[in-house]
């Protein structure tokens, strides 16, 4: 399986540049190495859908939609070690327990 890589901001330009000379999606995507999917999907992502610049795309707005995808994404958190303690003391001095957290009478 082929590991996903992000469009970078300079292949966004360049799919910017390349639209305007009049190239299609599959002439972009050999130019950048990249697969014509993925090209249809940016474009899908981030062509303009309203005013006077609908039906266009602008390499600058989509990396600043990209960024703000990844911003807003729900992070990974691990537990950090007072809540470990808190649940260690828990489960030891008030004897909770996962039956019991999860009963339907509670």
């Amino acid at each position: 399986m082929k590991n996903y890589r992000q469009l970078s901001p300079e292949q966004r330009y360049t799919i910017e540049c390349l639209l305007n000379e009049g190239f299609n999606q599959k002439q972009i995507a050999g130019i950048i190495g990249r697969s014509p999917s993925t090209i249809s999907r940016e474009l899908k992502r981030n062509v303009n859908k309203r005013g006077r610049h609908a039906g266009e795309y602008d390499s600058n707005r989509a990396q600043q939609k990209t960024n703000k995808r990844h911003r807003d994404k729900a992070k990974h958190r691990r537990l950090e070690d007072w809540h470990l303690e808190f649940i260690r003391d828990k489960l030891k001095e008030d004897r909770w327990s996962p039956e019991y957290c999860t009963s339907p009478q509670n």
